[in-house]
């Protein structure tokens, strides 16, 4: 080696020296804002750091874990030589321990209802015009509405008030699942939890991208505040487009069914831990083991994504691209075909209920009242998302804070 050559390598290593130590990456990490940890390009960046800067061997540290791609399976304990052949059909778990926390900040809501666009539904106010994007009713009667730029908004005295809450996030909030004083939210890439002491987990798994204008294409539902299931498989092959955990979010697993990760998925549960609905392209998937195994219940005739709503007395199937409904009252066994009014080209949610009530939204909100025809119920061009536990319980949001309930 020249003296050159030489004196160049002292200099380099000399410079490598000064670099910041991302052997300790979470004290960069850990200040960054949510919206800056989601970008795609930090998170990137702090991944490669992550593999090129092994951590410190001090292992007492309990600092929030950066994020998990649950496109990547958790690493083996085992040695490329000795690591067995993976099972293609086998789950795959991935860490999502440690996750950030933050409090959620809530405020009472004091501003006067808008008027309602049905004599049928009450209007109420959500303090603000940001546009929601979905709801859920718990058993105790709590609802959670979220929507744009992180807004969460909410009532726990049986809609006599309500509060607008956010955290440190400005993502759009796409789903929610609520249990008593408990909610799970997807937000556009996050996944965060709310626990009955107010504090928002932002889960370290990322979703795949299932949101646009027409709203969300994707869900979480689950039968306990620790058994959850998110269904997300938008954009292509997506080995992620089912999600369960069984401990409260640390970990997740993959659940596998044939043709379910091919494109965008929704889900539900009937309530019971095993009985789980999935709607992903190409039809509607029934498992009765908790998602060990899964049968085709009912085949769309289009290749988009099919919805799924499960009710106390009837199964419902629709697709994005039909102006027709598909019902089973015998667990998918058969089914028959009803059909929304003139003009609609597809149904992008459905609301079960008792008694042969469902709703559907497609150009505007459409009931079934016991038996069809079904009626229009909300004025058409009014984008809404439902849920609750109508007949007697459904509630709609929209656009501009709209939040309306339907008794």
């Amino acid at each position: 080696m020249d003296d050159n050559t030489d004196a160049k390598l002292r200099a380099t290593k000399a410079s490598i020296t000064v670099l910041p130590d991302f052997s300790q990456r979470e004290s960069f990490w850990n200040p960054l804002p949510t919206s800056m940890r989601a970008h795609p390009l930090i998170s990137s960046l702090f991944a490669v750091l992550a593999c090129a800067c092994p951590r410190s061997r001090d292992t007492t540290s309990d600092a929030p874990a950066l994020p998990v791609a649950l496109a990547s399976v958790a690493p083996s304990t085992t040695s490329p030589e000795s690591a067995p052949t993976a099972d293609a059909g086998a789950p795959a778990a991935s860490s999502a321990s440690s996750p950030h926390s933050a409090p959620l900040v809530c405020a009472a809501v004091t501003t006067k209802a808008p008027p309602s666009p049905s004599s049928r539904w009450t209007s109420f106010a959500s303090g603000g015009t940001d546009a929601l994007w979905a709801v859920s009713v718990s058993a105790s009667d709590e609802v959670w509405l979220v929507g744009e730029n992180g807004v969460v908004v909410r009532t726990r005295d049986h809609a006599k008030t309500f509060e607008r809450c956010s955290f440190d996030s400005n993502e759009t909030l796409t789903a929610v699942w609520a249990t008593g004083d408990e909610a799970w939210i997807l937000g556009t890439s996050s996944v965060f939890h709310v626990d009955g002491q107010g504090a928002v987990s932002t889960l370290g798994v990322t979703l795949a991208p299932h949101f646009d204008a027409s709203g969300s294409r994707a869900s979480v539902f689950g039968a306990s505040t620790t058994d959850i299931w998110i269904a997300n498989g938008v954009g292509g092959a997506s080995t992620d487009a089912l999600l369960h955990t069984t401990d409260g979010g640390r970990t997740f697993s993959r659940a596998f069914a044939p043709d379910v990760a091919k494109g965008e998925c929704l889900g539900e549960t009937s309530g019971s831990p095993s009985d789980l609905w999935t709607a992903c392209n190409f039809g509607l998937r029934r498992s009765t083991d908790g998602g060990a195994t899964w049968k085709q219940a009912w085949s769309a005739e289009s290749e988009v994504g099919t919805h799924v709503a499960v009710g106390p007395d009837a199964v419902w199937a629709a697709s994005s691209q039909s102006p027709e409904l598909a019902r089973s009252t015998d667990h998918g066994a058969t089914w028959t075909a009803e059909r929304l009014g003139r003009g609609v080209r597809g149904v992008s949610r459905v609301c079960s209920a008792g008694g042969g009530w469902a709703w559907a939204v497609a150009d505007r909100l459409w009931v079934r009242p016991g038996a069809p025809p079904w009626a229009p119920e909300l004025p058409a061009g009014l984008r809404v998302a439902i849920g609750g536990r109508p007949p007697g319980d459904l509630w709609a949001v929209g656009d501009h804070g709209l939040v309306l309930r339907r008794r």
